[in-house]
């Protein structure tokens, strides 16, 4: 039904296009715009994908149980969306590559154009404006004293680099050495070899001695040692449960994906009669003058705001409401936890 879906969408919108061909440069052919609006449209399609890609399938959904769906099951058309999104997204690329290489325009649009034209006048001096990069220092981590680092299996990769990045740094005179404390897991015992690449090979003792590093590591999928050398290496703490320990109920309660679901539909509710209201008091009574027309831009800007103000106020109401009948259970469980208590208890005068 989706790809018919698609099919019927790039039909709609070739057989309105090819209707309304625009010639966008001189000498331009019939079928070299038909082929650039075929490889347009790619891109519109391409958009009605991500449309649902960017649709959650995470294991508390409120949506995937009224289609009798589970996130493990929805994770394989999620996986396929993307493929045929990226597929006509290369499309879309190529196809325009190709139509800029018949109307002998490669790389050559219209400021790459006033661009030879003015390094090709007699200038003495071209202005131009650079700006970047962004985003922290790569080296905000040596600032610190100490340095704890948490990470499960190959999310040790950026680790391994921090600390052979402080290891060379190590050299120099003035530089301080941090604590590094390191807590890692992995799920097998052979993934411990990973730690083998932490401290690189080239490095003398004296060097390896200035790196202050501790580390701990849990092996969590297996419960036998390997038969090797390195065992008496290895220790197994085993972690028992507490009974005063209690589960994390989630922030909405046991039925977390009905007052999920009530959330979407009140705050669906809600931007309706919100949208309604904008729409016949503000934007309305501008376009009724016939002086001007509301631009599309800001009627997209209006319903993007309206609904994060729904879904906050919604959300937080229900959200609120849950705590405080969380917190009134609490209080009723420990009232009944003492009145226990005082029954069980010899009181001596």
């Amino acid at each position: 039904m989706f790809i018919a879906l698609l099919i019927w969408s790039l039909a709609n919108y070739l057989d309105v296009s090819f209707g309304n061909l625009r010639m966008h440069k001189a000498g331009e052919k019939v079928w070299q715009a038909k082929f650039r609006s075929i490889s347009l449209r790619l891109g519109y399609i391409g958009n009605t994908c991500w449309a649902l890609l960017f649709f959650p399938v995470t294991r508390g959904s409120s949506v995937l149980p009224l289609v009798v769906l589970t996130s493990e099951s929805s994770i394989k058309y999620h996986i396929w969306l993307g493929h045929l999104s990226n597929l006509l997204f290369a499309l879309h690329t190529v196809g325009f590559f190709i139509y800029w290489a018949m109307i002998d325009q490669m790389a050559e649009g219209s400021w790459t154009q006033k661009l030879y034209r003015e390094t090709s006048s007699s200038v003495d001096r071209i202005e131009v404006s650079v700006e970047g990069p962004y985003g922290p220092n790569s080296y905000h981590f040596l600032r610190h004293e100490s340095l704890v680092m948490v990470s499960g299996g190959s999310g040790i990769s950026p680790f391994i680099s921090i600390i052979r990045e402080i290891i060379f740094q190590s050299n120099k005179p003035d530089f301080q050495v941090p604590n590094v404390h390191l807590i890692c897991s992995f799920k097998n015992f052979a993934d411990l070899s990973m730690l083998d690449i932490l401290l690189p090979i080239f490095g003398t003792p004296v060097e390896l001695s200035k790196l202050q590093l501790q580390i701990e590591v849990y092996v969590t999928k297996e419960n036998e040692r390997p038969k090797s050398d390195t065992q008496n290496l290895l220790q197994s703490i085993w972690f028992k449960p507490n009974p005063l320990d209690s589960p994390i109920s989630s922030a909405l309660g046991s039925n977390s994906w009905l007052w999920l679901g009530a959330i979407i539909t009140s705050s669906f509710i809600m931007f309706l009669l919100l949208l309604g209201i904008v729409t016949r008091f503000y934007i309305y009574p501008i376009e009724r003058n016939g002086t001007e027309v509301y631009h599309y831009s800001y009627k997209c800007l209006w319903d993007m705001f309206l609904v994060c103000v729904c879904v906050f106020i919604v959300s937080s109401s229900v959200y609120l409401w849950s705590k405080q009948q969380q917190n009134a259970q609490r209080e009723a469980n420990s009232i009944v936890f003492l009145c226990e208590i005082f029954q069980n208890t010899n009181i001596l005068y």
